[in-house]
């Protein structure tokens, strides 16, 4: 499956990789895609655009530059680990 990017993002390999927000990646091992959608920094892709956490859980990714985070979808609770940043 593919994954998103929501943020940029570079790794600590050496070199590093870095990834911008939006990128969209097919080529990862499983685990490495697990590794990045854990830690909120990509989401899974549907092929269809829908963005899904690790639970499943649907994420809106906001092309927007001043976008801060993704957001889960309306109606759905936030995890306990996404930080909403408040009221919308």
């Amino acid at each position: 499956m593919a994954i998103k990017f929501l943020r940029e993002y570079e790794t600590k390999a050496h070199p590093p990789e870095v990834f911008t927000a939006g990128q969209l990646v097919k080529d990862r091992d499983e685990a490495s895609e697990r590794h990045f959608v854990l830690r909120r920094i990509a989401a899974y892709d549907d092929g269809k655009g829908n963005l899904t956490d690790i639970d499943g859980n649907p994420v809106e990714y906001f092309e927007d530059a001043d976008a801060k985070e993704a957001k889960p979808a309306k109606g759905k609770a936030a995890p306990a680990a996404v930080m909403t940043g408040g009221n919308q």
